[in-house]
């Protein structure tokens, strides 16, 4: 990332500071296209994120798109450099957590996709949920904007 520039992915970079430690925190916004195909065209995005090491990620409304074999360049970059996922069920499928890898905690409500990604239905995120009776989210988040329907996965690596 280097301000000004031109050529490069548009982003931003906002430093702040962490309230509680007093830390001096970077956060960076990125659009750019996260296909399998836009990556190839233009790797120094994940080449960018790469030099970070492993860290947490957060992956809200996400289209599903991690669903689709033309994102799994991300979604394996997201595994691979991820030692926290928060999400929404929105983000990367339940199938490519590897119960011996991730720990799984749920919150809210599951009650699949909306109508319009109806074909990304995860019955066994469904019966995890079910199982697990995860406490209230109490906050609206991803694509079901009533709080009493949301729901959050957080899955941390061993």
């Amino acid at each position: 990332f280097q301000g000004g520039k031109t050529g490069g992915i548009p982003g931003v970079r906002i430093n702040y500071t962490d309230n509680r430690s007093g830390n001096a925190q970077t956060m960076y916004y990125f659009t750019t296209d996260i296909s399998d195909g836009g990556i190839k065209s233009n790797p120094g995005f994940l080449k960018f994120c790469q030099h970070f090491g492993i860290g947490a990620s957060f992956l809200k409304s996400s289209s599903y798109l991690m669903f689709e074999e033309g994102f799994a360049t991300i979604r394996n970059f997201i595994l691979d450099h991820s030692n926290l996922i928060v999400q929404d069920d929105s983000g990367i499928p339940l199938t490519y957590f590897n119960p011996e890898k991730w720990t799984l905690r749920f919150f809210g409500t599951y009650l699949g996709p909306i109508e319009l990604f109806k074909q990304h239905y995860q019955p066994k995120l469904q019966e995890l949920f079910a199982q697990s009776n995860p406490p209230p989210l109490g906050i609206a988040f991803g694509y079901r904007w009533n709080y009493k329907e949301s729901n959050l996965i957080v899955a941390q690596r061993h």
